[in-house]
């Protein structure tokens, strides 16, 4: 794990996501569905942003936020934390990904892997990136049954609270198969990722889990929905 200090770059949105660039290398510190611990000089706690976009270069939060941070802010990131989106490599690959959340952003670094590798990806979710590839096909609900049986890899995002909606939007389309299907579960992560304060328990079928570790990034066959 590596602690840095470093300056926010640039700061842009996409849609009604605030996205932030930092100034680091020229690959992603962290896989997709990980996150790092950024903490503000002078903020008291520190926020978990995740890599997003095609190449996983910015980062964004969980949900929308109206952030008070500026280009030239100096950061102390920690990083990488918890476990990400682990995507089989086929040839070629093919994935579906599908968002219950507002920044389906944090699921395209795993998308850019995938066509990177000539393999195929579907979208699907109520809120649409501006900035998604035209290589991505963008799903409607009544193609989400076939594309469910098409896919090699289904990864996805979603409230914890929303967990149980998300969980039935993909099974109602399953059609009695089985699938490698991943989900980023979104929970408070206050304590930079220690497992300490308890805050982001998720219950599985193994007990209670902490998102902040053993996430966010969960098999969805492993919770308890």
């Amino acid at each position: 794990m590596k602690s840095i200090q470093t300056s926010l770059s640039r700061v842009f949105h996409n849609g009604n996501i605030v996205c932030f660039e930092f100034d680091l290398e020229a690959t992603s510190p962290v896989n997709s569905g990980q996150y790092v611990m950024a903490h503000r000089v002078g903020d008291f706690l520190p926020t978990p942003l995740f890599p997003s976009g095609m190449t996983g270069l910015y980062f964004t939060s969980a949900t929308p936020i109206d952030s008070p941070w500026q280009p030239g802010d100096l950061f102390r990131l920690r990083y990488p934390l918890g476990k990400g989106f682990t995507i089989q490599k086929k040839t070629p690959s093919r994935l579906l990904m599908v968002s219950g959340t507002e920044n389906p952003l944090r699921l395209l670094p795993a998308a850019g892997m995938v066509l990177a590798d000539q393999g195929a990806v579907a979208f699907f979710g109520y809120h649409q990136p501006d900035d998604l590839p035209v290589e991505i096909e963008v799903l409607t609900r009544d193609q989400l049954s076939e594309a469910l049986t098409w896919a090699d890899c289904v990864i996805g995002d979603t409230s914890y609270e929303n967990l149980a909606v998300w969980n039935g939007l993909v099974r109602d389309s399953m059609s009695g198969s089985t699938y490698d299907i991943q989900v980023l579960v979104d929970t408070p992560m206050v304590c930079m990722g220690m497992a300490e304060c308890g805050v982001c328990a998720v219950k599985t079928r193994h007990g209670w889990k902490h998102a902040c570790v053993d996430g966010p990034v969960f098999p969805l066959a492993e919770l308890d929905v």
